[in-house]
């Protein structure tokens, strides 16, 4: 983790404002796109285009206002190493969770501190909140080339939502979900590491990608399962799923 590895660390209106010790933190910022994480290390990370390097968050865009639901009330100070009489570690809890097959972090914002404490923290291998409360569903034929290539699903979308990351949110029942898995099977023998790669466990759908660092096998970074109404969101807030029937 970037805040953990340099040898210094910039002050931010967060730590500020929380009147915390100057540490190795993520500061988190509600932003016209969504919640994001950055790090106050010093020398500073940057993506190829100038801007801080970011860990967005995942949510849904309402279409018809533009609003973005976010957590952050403007900024939040999470220390990666913990407060003095702390020791609780950021960096190695999340290291951890990372070996024992986590792919989500959540921070609870049901009581707003500027500091983010341990006890808001979650991490869990598939995604909970998947739907604004008051969605309702329309029949749609989406795709993801992407991930899918040129392949159409017949799936539900929310109906006046989409990802902030882009794409619709869709949801497909088993039989989809099946086919889904078998084409992306069969188009991985004709074209590896362009496609995802779905496979079964029990119920739940694990999804996978090449790795990287140009190891061979493949990475784990999501599981999907069914939803009360036995639908599978595969790809949400993950893959920028669109809308064909227009097209």
């Amino acid at each position: 983790m970037h805040a953990a590895s340099t040898p210094s660390h910039g002050f931010t209106s967060a730590q500020l404002l929380a009147r915390a010790p100057l540490l190795p933190a993520l500061i988190g910022e509600a932003t016209l796109d969504g919640d994001r994480l950055t790090s106050n290390g010093q020398p500073g990370w940057f993506d190829a285009d100038g801007n801080a390097h970011a860990a967005r968050g995942r949510t849904w865009v309402d279409r018809q206002y533009g609003t973005v639901a976010t957590a952050f009330d403007k900024v939040g100070y999470l220390p990666v190493r913990g407060l003095p009489g702390s020791t609780f570690h950021l960096v190695d809890w999340l290291q951890q969770a990372a070996v024992s097959g986590a792919h989500w972090l959540s921070i609870d914002f049901t009581h707003r501190r500027q500091v983010i404490r341990p006890s808001q923290l979650a991490v869990s291998d598939q995604r909970g909140d998947l739907y604004p409360p008051d969605a309702t569903w329309a029949e749609a034929s989406v795709a993801c080339i992407p991930a899918t290539g040129s392949g159409r699903y017949p799936a539900l979308v929310a109906a006046g939502y989409a990802s902030n990351h882009g794409g619709v949110l869709a949801r497909f029942d088993r039989d989809t979900a099946a086919r889904m898995v078998d084409d992306l099977h069969r188009a991985r023998g004709h074209q590896p590491g362009f496609h995802a790669v779905l496979r079964w466990a029990g119920d739940r759908i694990e999804v996978y990608t090449e790795n990287p660092d140009g190891l061979t096998g493949l990475r784990r970074y999501d599981v999907v399962g069914p939803d009360p109404d036995g639908r599978y969101p595969i790809g949400a807030y993950l893959w920028p799923w669109l809308c064909m029937d227009n097209l």
